[in-house]
């Protein structure tokens, strides 16, 4: 198409030439709030003729002369008028992000009578600082609106400093307070503890001493007086392999301890009870009345008071001092009954005992 853009002008200088004004000592102030739209003025060559008659332009922003990444989205200027080559674009408006102190560089594609598609003109145009953008580097305390009164006269002398906690204020100058230095004199095997007041030089608890657990072992000392647990009405849990394995529950009549499966557990309420291990998804070990066990094995039941399970699985002690030694699938469900093991053995009666086999029934 041979079309050149010959003769640039940015209208950014265009808008400060006719926004600011003269103020006190010569200064220039702006008389009213700059948008963030510009003109734009150029040439445009055709064959080496001066274009004329009416074009479309496309404007688009980019960070690099070449390649780069566009900034905002590409402005369109429609049914320009270009006399002698000449033509001015008003509006150009890329945002208020859009210039942030980085160079930028502006993209033209024009489309005139009789063309059938946008061509884009050589060389993007360096967009250059304009007189406000210079002005604004250097504005005196004179040239801004809306300074604090307390710094209307250039000079900060009305200021007031208060020192926070910690701190102490010397005039303008702050300082650590002492009680919040760190000691710079700790003895070998010591490190700075705030103590709830203060930093002080305190047992390092990662050594092999002081009041506190060690992974390598302890010596010295006291039970009674030592001991790992909590002081307060919490249960405390052993995790290995981050799975929980032991849990210990508090109770003023007796604690409960549950171990094996994470699912094990105790009826709230219940007390003196324990699990001693076994379990797994869905076939929990399960104690529900005060002072029973479960030794181990999985979804066994033992729902009287004193009952014991030895082990084995899906076993049912529900009589208070029933006792199924093991197996699978036994039931003791009276008072002071026995299953000693099996399969799917049942003692009902008082004191009935079933030693082993399957499917036998004490009933009397």
């Amino acid at each position: 198409m041979g079309l050149a853009l010959v003769l640039v002008l940015s209208g950014v200088i265009w808008m400060a030439a006719q926004a600011q004004g003269t103020g006190p000592q010569g200064v220039l102030r702006p008389q009213e709030p700059l948008g963030t739209a510009f003109t734009y003025q150029g040439r445009l060559i055709k064959n080496d003729n001066p274009v004329n008659g009416t074009c479309d332009f496309q404007f688009s922003l980019w960070d690099a002369a070449s390649g780069g990444t566009q900034v905002g989205s590409t402005q369109s200027a429609n049914g320009v008028s270009v006399s002698d080559g000449y033509f001015t674009v008003t509006d150009l408006d890329f945002g208020t992000n859009a210039f942030a102190g980085e160079k930028r560089y502006l993209q033209i594609a024009v489309k005139c009578s009789g063309d059938a598609d946008y061509t884009t003109l050589t060389g993007r145009v360096a967009l250059e600082a304009a007189p406000y953008a210079l002005y604004a580097l250097k504005a005196p305390w004179s040239g801004l609106s809306g300074v604090p009164s307390g710094f209307a006269d250039g000079v900060d002398n009305d200021t007031t400093y208060t020192a926070g906690t910690g701190l102490d204020l010397n005039g303008t100058e702050f300082s650590i307070a002492s009680g919040y230095r760190l000691p710079q004199t700790c003895n070998g095997g010591q490190i700075a503890e705030w103590n709830g007041s203060a930093w002080v030089c305190g047992e390092d608890d990662t050594g092999g001493g002081g009041a506190f657990w060690s992974l390598t072992g302890n010596a010295g000392t006291n039970p009674g007086t030592n001991f790992l647990g909590t002081t307060d009405n919490q249960a405390l849990e052993l995790w290995v392999n981050n799975a929980r394995a032991l849990r210990l529950e508090p109770n003023a009549e007796s604690p409960n301890v549950i171990g094996g499966h994470g699912s094990n557990g105790v009826n709230a309420g219940v007390y003196g009870a324990t699990i001693g291990g076994g379990g797994r998804n869905g076939a929990p070990n399960r104690v529900t009345a005060n002072y029973a066990t479960i030794g181990g094995g999985g979804a066994n039941i033992a729902g009287g008071e004193k009952a014991t399970i030895g082990g084995g699985w899906s076993n049912n002690a529900g009589g208070n001092d029933s006792t199924i030694g093991g197996g699978v699938g036994n039931t003791a469900s009276s008072v002071l009954a026995t299953v000693s093991g099996g399969w799917n053995n049942t003692a009902s009666g008082i004191e009935a005992t079933v030693g082993g086999g399957e499917s036998n029934l004490a009933a009397g």
